[in-house]
């Protein structure tokens, strides 16, 4: 058997970056998601959301389709719990997350990109408000 490194399936792609703020302040990491709209008949793509900034390249980027797109920014709730945790290599405190977003920007989200057949990148940015 003879593998290969191809891009393990057979979707036309387009790599899509951007800025991502809430409320005109870049959000320094979170997550972003591309999730497939009726009609299209794709996997969900995304990335990490990094200083402001992302960038969905993996396997070639986001297939052509419908999307409903969910960011995501959490925080740690107890941060004191977390550090103790990691300083003793004992995660004997649970940390919890909450997530710092509205809803209609994730669970709910109200957001949708067409993603068409391009050349090159497509550049897309939200700047979220309340």
């Amino acid at each position: 058997m003879i593998l290969g490194c191809g891009k393990g399936d057979d979707f036309a792609r387009v790599v899509v970056k951007g800025a991502i703020t809430f409320e005109e302040v870049p959000i320094e990491n979170g997550m972003i998601r591309f999730v497939p709209l009726a009609g299209t008949s794709a996997p969900v793509s995304g990335s990490a959301i990094v200083n402001g900034k992302y960038l969905v390249d993996a396997k070639g980027g986001v297939p052509i389709g419908q999307y409903k797109v969910e960011i995501r920014r959490s925080e740690t709730l107890n941060k004191q719990a977390a550090q103790s945790a990691e300083d003793n290599d004992s995660p004997s405190t649970p940390v919890s997350t909450q997530e710092m977003l509205p809803v209609k920007y994730n669970t709910k989200s109200q957001l949708e990109i067409s993603i068409a057949p391009e050349s090159g990148a497509l550049v897309k940015d939200f700047h979220l408000t309340r």
